[in-house]
């Protein structure tokens, strides 16, 4: 077991309970009361929630919040302080259904853990809320767009529709924004982007992804990119994740299949399948490459490094890489072409990309 960072926990508490709708200070106090805000586990329960598996499992995904965590992220406190903002969503919003009214704190927690009650819980949560109100002040006073005073006293607030985009992704489009403005195809290796590009907008390939563009809605040369990326635009091959179409596909996402064609399975990929890119509105190229960003996992934009299967062969790219699920290499160097560079490329060498 051990200690976190009570700052930046609490910021992680603002910047999520604002998102979900949820007190902050309940959540932090939450942390306080079932860890002591540390991480480790006791038992089956994991993280500064003290969140069991089962818990984690019926909550780490859901379309209307963007969130799509995996299994094993439950081990991460910043992802289990996201999902826990949304399981507080949940129960205020069961809770209010219900009794017509809003919960109290403790009324909240019961709503999550009924089996919680006893002669101590009130007064336990209390010393948590007392304990962690002081923490709320700087991590507000830090976090964008939260309010410029929290109450001292927890109030769950009224049960708000989430923005469009999760805080990291708010965070991520505006980077993004700037790496794009400032970006530089490496000189040594313009000519090996200029050859992929060339095959990526050759006509036969051109119309292919332009059928799947006028049905998802996704631009033509941002569906090419990801093919190249995903299957080195093996056309015998599922967009999604790289796995033959005519097969049930056994990478993330696994069971999609199998499927008819090409266009089926990439339509499927898109409209179905997580970040959901026939949902994307911002094509700017910025937020064409945070759409990708997205296709490939946010664990840069966790860290707040650039995410080489957007940047690399570029100057916003130098090292670092996740060469397995979670295990990150800082010095490892992504050899293949990233989607920045090809788009760039793709613009200049085709009228029809345009951002």
């Amino acid at each position: 077991m051990a200690a976190l960072d009570r700052a930046e926990f609490a910021k992680q508490c603002v910047d999520n309970g604002n998102y979900c709708g949820i007190s902050p200070h309940y959540m932090l106090a939450v942390a306080q009361l079932r860890s002591g805000i540390s991480d480790g586990s006791n038992g089956d329960r994991i993280g500064p929630f003290r969140l069991t598996q089962a818990e984690w499992d019926a909550n780490r995904t859901d379309t209307q919040f963007g969130y799509d965590f995996l299994p094993q992220d439950i081990n991460d406190p910043e992802f289990q302080c996201a999902v826990f903002g949304l399981m507080g969503h949940k129960a205020f919003n069961a809770f209010e259904q219900a009794n017509n009214r809003n919960p109290s704190a403790l009324e909240l927690y019961l709503q999550q853990w009924p089996a919680a009650q006893s002669g101590t819980l009130s007064a336990d949560l209390q010393a948590a809320l007392d304990t962690t109100a002081p923490l709320l002040e700087p991590a507000a006073a830090i976090t964008p767009n939260a309010p410029s005073v929290l109450p001292g006293n927890v109030k769950p607030g009224q049960t708000k529709q989430p923005a469009n985009m999760t805080p990291v992704l708010i965070g991520l489009l505006a980077a993004n924004r700037q790496r794009a403005q400032a970006m530089q195809v490496d000189p040594g290796i313009v000519g090996k982007v200029d050859a992929v590009t060339r095959r990526l907008i050759a006509p036969d390939a051109k119309q292919q992804y332009q059928a799947i563009a006028a049905t998802t809605g996704v631009p033509w040369f941002v569906i090419a990119v990801i093919h190249e990326r995903e299957a080195s635009q093996n056309f015998a091959m599922n967009l999604a994740q790289g796995d033959p179409w005519n097969q049930v596909s056994v990478h993330v996402p696994a069971g999609r299949g199998p499927f008819a064609s090409f266009a089926a399975a990439a339509i499927d990929a898109l409209t179905n399948c997580a970040p959901y890119a026939a949902r994307w509105t911002d094509w700017s190229f910025g937020g064409a490459c945070t759409l990708l960003e997205q296709y490939n996992g946010l664990g840069y934009a966790y860290r707040g490094l650039p995410s080489p299967y957007v940047w690399a062969s570029t100057n916003q790219y130098t090292r670092g890489k996740f060469v397995a699920d979670r295990v990150f290499d800082p010095n490892v160097v992504d050899t293949q072409l990233g989607c920045a560079a090809m788009l760039s490329r793709m613009q200049a060498l085709d009228a029809s990309v345009t951002f």
